[in-house]
């Protein structure tokens, strides 16, 4: 019998290639094209690796920037296949599986926008996969290459933990040497981390403090169902008609109970995460509905699993389409009252302040093409520094427009210091530097004026003021000659030898 998982494919590919080719890179994408060629060890190093080599193949720039997380879209059915055929699951049962993840808008815009979900997932799936077939030592070094794609990554070395120490199935020191191999790998990624880009990251999807726990819960339920489709449904039903400590049980096979732990990891700590620090994210606790499937399968109605994935189908298509045509959505908003609040409170209060996006039109509006508003900045680059191709450094308050001005403008040598956050702390100078090395800077001011970006630059002169081409605020942009007045000793911070050499090293290794 014909296996489902080409069609499934090619459906797959249908949905995503009109999200591929859209014309201009979005913040975040920009934003990990940038790090391709300016490492960041600390923050999904394994995308910005695979974003530099395509970067070196002979395709047009979107393709370039987006074919990682279309491979990596793609590579994460065949595994959720794989997964599903080694359960002996029925032919009907996978192609249902295979639907439903397929057809998801998480996976729809994670597996063609640049964007570290769809490699997560397949280090997740492939590590369950090598727990199925008994290859523990693919395992633990695929547990510690996961926080390589994704810094919530570093959850799968819980149920590895639960795999060595408490199925039974090592010795001490077996189960210590796959421990320590597995710490050894994520161990680069991890120390690289510093506390104010923990911080950060702590304010990711975090809602304003005046937002009750019900509404926390409403939105967090409301985004997961809309972007995992029926995902969500069938892992909720799992979890109703189950018991957990069955699920874990050291007696049960054991890839089914890493699955469980794996799940159950995923749902205390993103759920926690909601209850606790108020961080909503629907795409953060969907690894767990997907692991779920093929590990418990639930016999649903064929109409009913039919129905559910149409609907996910539907859903998909109209985020397709509202990133194709952003008017559409700018049309809803003008005509259902509130709808554009609704983006700033599922974005939370980071959002808010780095990004110049407050509604879902202007959000989407981010993938058109910027080559405009990009050669205007040219333009006045050239006319303040006629002897200098390009800036030695960007500074900013807004990383997003920043990266995507050097995307647009292929500024590939230009670094960016982004003072004001937490995620670009390694990009600040030490206090003892007085002086930025390279020549003229280049400051683009979006939320304040140019000599508020960064009080330690010194402000020369104002260059031109732009409109922003999604939200049309004044962008203020000014050039420095790169001296630094003396430190505050607030927001400056000496990068770590060691990880500097590290960045280096990756310089050297991947160019």
């Amino acid at each position: 019998m014909a296996s489902p998982l080409w069609p499934v494919l090619a459906l797959a590919a249908a949905f995503r290639i009109p999200l591929l080719l859209l014309p201009g890179a979005g913040r975040d994408e920009a934003t990990y094209f940038y790090w391709g060629h300016h490492f960041e060890p600390a923050y999904a190093p394994l995308l910005q690796l695979f974003s530099r080599f395509s970067s070196a193949l002979p395709l047009p720039e979107v393709l370039q920037l987006r074919l990682p997380s279309f491979m990596a879209g793609m590579a994460a059915l065949v595994l959720f296949d794989a997964l599903l055929r080694n359960r002996r699951a029925s032919r009907s049962w996978r192609l249902m599986g295979l639907l439903a993840v397929a057809l998801s808008p998480w996976q729809t815009y994670a597996g063609s926008i640049l964007h570290p979900d769809a490699l997560l997932l397949c280090f997740i799936l492939a590590f369950l996969l090598a727990i199925r077939k008994n290859r523990y030592l693919p395992a633990a070094v695929l547990a510690g290459l996961a926080v390589w794609s994704k810094p919530t990554g570093i959850l799968l070395l819980f149920p590895l933990a639960y795999l060595l120490f408490r199925s039974g199935r090592f010795s001490r020191g077996v189960a210590a040497g796959y421990a320590a191999l597995a710490g050894g790998i994520a161990a680069p990624v991890l120390l690289s981390l510093d506390w104010p880009m923990i911080q950060a990251i702590a304010e990711f999807g975090k809602m304003a403090e005046s937002a009750s726990l019900w509404q926390r819960l409403l939105v967090e339920g409301a985004s997961a169902l809309l972007l995992g489709g029926l995902l969500l449904p069938v892992a909720l039903r799992q979890v109703r008609k189950s018991r957990w400590r069955e699920w874990v049980s050291p007696q049960m096979d054991v890839e089914k109970a890493v699955a469980g732990v794996t799940a159950l990891t995923f749902g205390v700590v993103f759920g926690g995460a909601v209850l606790i620090t108020g961080q909503v994210k629907g795409n953060w606790i969907l690894p767990a509905c997907v692991i779920l499937w093929p590990a418990f399968p639930e016999r649903w109605g064929r109409k009913t699993l039919m129905g559910g994935i149409l609907a996910t189908g539907v859903v998909s298509l109209a985020l397709v389409g509202a990133f194709r045509h952003p008017e559409w959505l700018r049309w809803s908003e003008n005509r259902i009252a509130h709808l554009g609040n609704t983006y700033v409170l599922q974005a939370g209060t980071r959002e808010y302040r780095v990004s110049a996006s407050h509604s879902w039109s202007d959000r989407v509006r981010e993938y058109r093409s910027m080559g405009e508003f990009a050669g205007e900045i040219r333009r006045a680059w050239e006319q303040a520094n006629p002897t200098a191709p390009a800036p030695r450094w960007i500074v900013s308050d807004d990383y997003g427009l920043a990266a995507q001005v050097i995307f647009c403008c292929r500024w590939w040598n230009t670094s960016l210091i982004i003072p004001g956050d937490g995620i670009f702390c390694h990009t600040l100078p030490g206090a003892g530097i007085d002086r930025l090395p390279g020549g003229a800077i280049l400051i683009l001011g979006v939320h304040g004026p140019p000599e508020g970006v960064w009080p330690r630059l010194r402000y020369v002169k104002d260059v031109v003021r732009i409109r922003h081409p999604i939200c049309g605020v004044p962008v203020g942009i000014a050039v420095s000659d790169g001296v630094l007045r003396k430190s505050t000793g607030i927001t400056d911070a000496a990068p770590r030898r060691w990880r500097e050499k590290l960045i280096r090293w990756l310089g050297v290794h991947f160019k």
